[in-house]
């Protein structure tokens, strides 16, 4: 945190400093002089270290602002991760995580992970999947309640995947939303069951987003979210065998990849809840063609024209939005949200509900607070 705050108070002084230098008519944005015969500007020197301090101040406040957005979104952990020298053997050593799993052929070797305690008791476990199906080799948080190491060696637990927004990270979403906390609290209250959490990483391809979808003669992010997690998971951890016990919930961009993996993969998840979603793809035009110019593969993975198009059937949807929030509540412009008409189309499919927010914007201060409420939807009408 100093570092961050010197980084920021630096430049402003510099430029403070610089400022005040040029009273009496000799800041540096006016200053002018005429080369007369072999005159000399006088203040040549002085003009010239002005300038390196003016770079140097600019310098350092991109940098704070580099500082700044990296620790919300936690794109490097490590000087090592940024710079390509970090090997990532010292921070993924193999560990047990909970009781020995008997020896399964069926099943592929467990990949790398690392452990940590949280505050709550809980177990928090970093693991590297290496996607077989997807070609995706990324890292994945893993949640464990204190419940998973108590219960008998056969005990499954039920499994959230939760998702971040584009940008974004699983350890930025998993502390952005305080998820150790509302867990916790929210298996204590009974609103849940214990159950596992996976943070799966979204953005597959940085800085490409491609919005958790597999890009014709692209990349397989549908694949890896839908293929290569589950199974790593799987491999690691006692996780239902029921796969309708698995349970969606995402952030953003989280909100439309889950309620799109739902909607496209019925027989592997049970319900879903987005969180200041929207339900069209967010075409830019830097991502380049998503859809292979396939219409009908852009409506197939438009959760909004599904809904107000194909035939209703039972849906475990919960769309928690924002009245205020233009990215996912209502707008006129490119990328403005649509969760106004998706809550419209959605009076025909039984099973969904709506969490309608009367203040806020688009940010975490806005959704965090009903995150609880969300938990317990999932507990009531999933067995979360």
């Amino acid at each position: 945190m100093l570092l961050v705050a010197l980084t920021v108070l630096i430049p402003l002084l510099v430029l403070v400093r610089l400022d005040r230098s040029g009273a009496g008519g000799r800041r540096w944005a006016v200053h002018r002089w005429r080369l007369r015969g072999r005159e000399r500007p006088r203040n040549l020197g002085w003009l010239g270290v002005r300038w390196v301090a003016i770079l140097l101040a600019q310098t350092l406040a991109v940098f704070a602002a580099l500082v700044l957005a990296n620790r919300e979104m936690r794109f490097y952990m490590t000087w090592g991760d940024l710079l390509g020298t970090g090997e990532a053997s010292n921070d993924l050593q193999p560990r047990q995580v909970g009781p020995p799993l008997a020896p399964d052929p069926a099943r592929p070797e467990p990949p790398p992970t690392s452990t940590r305690p949280t505050p709550s008791g809980a177990t928090l476990v970093r693991m590297l999947v290496r996607g077989q199906a997807s070609g995706v080799n990324s890292e994945i948080l893993m949640w464990l309640p204190p419940a998973y190491f108590s219960a008998g060696p056969d005990a499954e637990f039920p499994v959230l995947f939760m998702m971040s927004g584009s940008p974004g990270t699983p350890e930025g979403v998993y502390n952005q939303f305080e998820f150790d906390k509302v867990a916790s609290e929210s298996i204590a209250s009974g609103d849940t069951k214990p159950f596992i959490a996976v943070f799966p990483t979204v953005m597959t391809h940085p800085p490409r987003d491609t919005e958790c979808l597999d890009i014709p003669g692209g990349p397989k992010s549908e694949t890896w979210l839908v293929t290569d997690v589950p199974a790593a998971v799987n491999a690691a951890v006692r996780a239902s065998g029921d796969r309708r016990q698995w349970n969606l919930a995402g952030y953003s961009t989280g909100g439309l990849c889950a309620t799109n993996l739902l909607l496209r993969y019925r027989d592997q998840f049970g319900a879903a809840a987005s969180i200041g979603g929207y339900y069209h793809p967010w075409v830019q035009p830097s991502e380049g063609d998503l859809f292979g110019s396939s219409e009908e593969f852009r409506r197939s993975v438009t959760p909004l024209w599904q809904f107000q198009n194909a035939t209703p059937q039972p849906t475990k949807l919960l769309i928690v939005t924002s009245a205020r929030d233009k990215m996912s509540w209502d707008g006129n412009t490119y990328g403005d949200g649509d969760s106004k008409a998706m809550i419209e189309a959605a009076r025909r499919w039984p099973g969904t509900a709506k969490i309608v927010l009367g203040t806020g914007g688009h940010g975490f201060k806005t959704y965090v607070p009903a995150f609880p409420q969300a938990l317990a939807w999932l507990g009531r009408t999933n067995g979360l």
